[in-house]
């Protein structure tokens, strides 16, 4: 028989401290913990980062759409707490792959890549993105609500690791035609 995973979502061990943070990660890896899950969005230019919301407006110390940011924009991007003060920077994937590649205490992340009206994404940045997580793919899973993700990844490279979120098809209830995802 075999024992439930843990997995540490959002790599957010103290509650005071925000999710999907590169600091996140490395202490839940520190902490013991095999399995590790953060959230990724998308820039227009195929970068990404490790974030789950569609916006920056709430949680960092910028505004807009986190696909259309410009290269300006990424400076100096942080987590902001309640107070407004600084906590921690957004990271990049780039910087992510760098520490596992010298961590091999994180055995498995799981990299939920997020999708949201404003992004929209091309295969020139799902190649991107494949490229950027090559040295350390072995160790990789990608999930996502967005099955068409899922699906066109596999259609990219069938050797990547992939999972499947399926948050959207058991939380059923009538909503208004105008939200997304459609439910």
């Amino acid at each position: 028989m075999k024992c439930p995973m843990v997995v540490a979502h959002g790599a957010r061990l103290n509650k005071n401290y925000p999710p999907n943070t590169l600091k996140g990660i490395v202490d839940c890896a520190g902490a013991g913990f095999s399995h590790i899950e953060v959230d990724i969005s998308a820039r227009e230019n195929g970068d990404f980062f490790l974030f789950h919301n569609e916006r920056l407006d709430a949680i960092t110390n910028k505004r807009g759409s986190i696909f259309n940011l410009d290269k300006s924009g990424m400076k100096n991007l942080w987590y902001i707490n309640k107070k407004k003060e600084k906590v921690s920077p957004v990271s990049s994937l780039n910087e992510l792959v760098e520490i596992m590649e010298k961590d091999e205490r994180i055995r498995e992340l799981q990299l939920d890549f997020k999708m949201y009206l404003s992004s929209l994404v091309t295969d020139k940045i799902f190649n991107k993105f494949i490229g950027i997580i090559d040295p350390v793919k072995e160790r990789i899973i990608i999930t996502s609500c967005a099955d068409w993700v899922i699906l066109r990844l596999y259609e990219i490279d069938s050797s990547i690791k992939l999972g499947f979120d399926h948050q959207f098809y058991i939380d059923y209830r009538e909503r208004e035609v105008t939200e997304y995802p459609p439910f």
